[in-house]
């Protein structure tokens, strides 16, 4: 019996990432690449978010990949993409950033 749906499991994995982003920039760190920060001026192409980004497209496919037609596959990970933006939002800036979107 599962306890979660997918949709569920994937909102809590985002929130978590959220809290781990809001420890981890609490203080400042050097720029580039391998930094916590904005890394290459600002494009938010750094490792951290890289990995972040990679993490979660591999979680989104084994949660939501069948084999079924690859247009509603492509919908379903659209629809995660949404998810962990707004959840990103939502916790990241109003919990620890303390701002309006």
């Amino acid at each position: 019996m599962k306890l979660f749906n997918k949709y569920i499991s994937f909102s809590v994995i985002v929130i978590l990432l959220a809290i781990m982003d809001g420890i981890n920039f609490v203080m400042p760190h050097n720029n580039g690449f391998f930094s916590l920060t904005y890394g290459l001026d600002k494009l938010w192409l750094d490792a951290w978010h890289t990995a972040k980004i990679l993490m979660l497209l591999i979680i989104a496919v084994q949660f939501m990949w069948v084999k079924d037609k690859w247009q509603t596959n492509m919908l379903r990970l659209c629809a995660l993409g949404v998810i962990a933006y707004i959840g990103q939002l939502l916790v990241y800036n109003f919990l620890f950033k303390l701002e309006v979107l």
